[in-house]
């Protein structure tokens, strides 16, 4: 995997306010409409803006599809390390620059009420209610993918199956 450095400053900044930016709206949809729309409009969002991108993940070997997001994790400045198993590679990041620094800032909108969304978990972050519907998404297209967040922000792991 490339170590070399990546300077992405400006992108950083853009991705920060696009996840203030959903959460903010994810927030608003909860207080308007009640949060089972949560869910539906997270489920919108997988479907119309990441069905497409996914798709093309089927397309990669799977050594390309691990670096694809090996470099997306460290664009994105995320804390993390990689354990390579027999069966697996797994990313575990222990900090996470987009919903952990929303619960880092005080920001994130959370659950009231367990859903399979928020792995049925109360008080989870809505923002990072995304990994349940990538997993979701994952397995339909047959990615090898799966996202496990233990600790919401300080304690994900992306699990990569060897096939």
């Amino acid at each position: 995997m490339n170590e070399e450095p990546i300077d992405c400053s400006d992108l950083r900044m853009l991705i920060n306010r696009l996840v203030e930016w959903c959460d903010s709206l994810l927030k608003f949809i909860s207080e308007k409409l009640g949060e089972e729309a949560v869910g539906e409009a997270m489920e919108r969002v997988i479907d119309e803006v990441y069905r497409p991108r996914f798709e093309g993940l089927r397309s990669m070997t799977y050594k390309e599809l691990v670096d694809y997001y090996y470099r997306s994790f460290r664009a994105r400045n995320y804390e993390f390390t990689v354990i390579e198993e027999k069966d697996k590679i797994v990313f575990v990041i222990t900090r996470c620059t987009t919903g952990g620094k929303l619960i880092e800032e005080g920001k994130a909108g959370r659950t009231c009420n367990k859903w399979p969304w928020s792995f049925d978990e109360i008080n989870f972050p809505y923002y990072c209610t995304h990994t349940y519907f990538f997993n979701k998404l994952w397995s339909e297209l047959g990615v090898p993918i799966r996202v496990k967040p233990e600790q919401p922000g300080r304690l994900c792991r992306y699990i990569f199956f060897k096939t």
